[in-house]
């Protein structure tokens, strides 16, 4: 067994062998920072905006809730703040930010030819281009305790990372105030149809003031603004790169090459004793 001042008796005789190691690992890291196209991270930073519209409907009809087809209807709960993010990951809400929009040549560059502006092979199929989006280009936090949302889109291209932040949580907003006023014109609706087939007065009050409800919240959807999330901070265009980091990449590189010069050369060493014990 190597004892620890043999160790260090080893690294002083062959520091230079072990220079020589980091070195080759800068040149390493600094080749790699070369090759690979750097990523910018634009962040938007927002707060979800709560509303109590639907919560004060539903307890209006849970006291109603002996009408017919009422208690299913009351037993319906109200997005979430997690919700509401977890459709920035949905297919259907992606998907329609990507028929908008020419994503694919901007997320796979490799395959896209910008001089003939034609794919150089099979372009990516939309489900591929989802997965793309998900686990690589958009990403969110969500602190309860401070109650803010942090959302980011990572790309090659600054400029459009901040766009496309941007863009991406105004088609939120506007997905969900679409959303609940269908939900809301349907709501309408139905409780018309409950209000013709009841004569009773103060189910019939209950049924217009529910029928308000949903007015309401077609009003309020149509003109406010930030109806899911209010911005508090836009996205600008991100000055440095977030990946990969030029300085931690080169340390990481360097400090790793000097372990594996450390270990090569112990290694070496006891390999050599135990030869000349024999």
């Amino acid at each position: 067994m190597i004892s620890i001042k043999e160790i260090f008796e080893v690294i002083r005789k062959r520091v230079f062998t072990i220079i020589s190691f980091m070195l080759f690992g800068l040149i390493i890291a600094s080749t790699y920072l070369y090759v690979e196209d750097p990523l910018y991270r634009a962040e938007v930073l927002m707060v979800p905006v709560h509303d109590d519209q639907q919560s004060s409907a539903q307890s209006m009809i849970s006291q109603i809730g002996g009408l017919t087809g009422l208690g299913d209807f009351a037993s319906e709960k109200s997005m979430t703040t997690e919700s509401y993010l977890s459709l920035l990951h949905s297919r259907e809400f992606l998907l329609n930010f990507v028929n908008g929009r020419e994503v694919r040549k901007h997320i796979f560059p490799d395959l896209y030819d910008e001089v003939g502006e034609v794919w150089t092979g099979e372009p990516p199929s939309l489900l591929k281009t989802h997965d793309h989006l998900v686990k690589r280009v958009i990403s969110y936090t969500f602190d309860k305790k401070t109650n803010l949302v942090r959302f980011y889109v990572t790309l090659s291209d600054p400029h459009l990372a901040a766009i496309w932040a941007n863009d991406l949580i105004d088609e939120l907003n506007k997905f969900a105030r679409e959303s609940d006023i269908k939900e809301a014109e349907l709501s309408k609706e139905f409780l018309l149809e409950e209000l013709n087939r009841t004569s009773l007065v103060n189910p019939q009050n209950m049924l217009n003031d529910l029928i308000e409800k949903q007015i309401q919240t077609i009003m309020l959807a149509n003109v406010k603004e930030g109806y899911v999330f209010r911005v508090l901070d836009k996205a600008f265009t991100p000055e440095s790169q977030s990946y990969p980091r030029p300085l931690l990449t080169i340390v990481l590189s360097v400090i790793s090459f000097m372990f594996i010069s450390i270990f090569y050369l112990v290694a070496l060493h006891t390999q050599i004793r135990q030869e000349e014990n024999l």
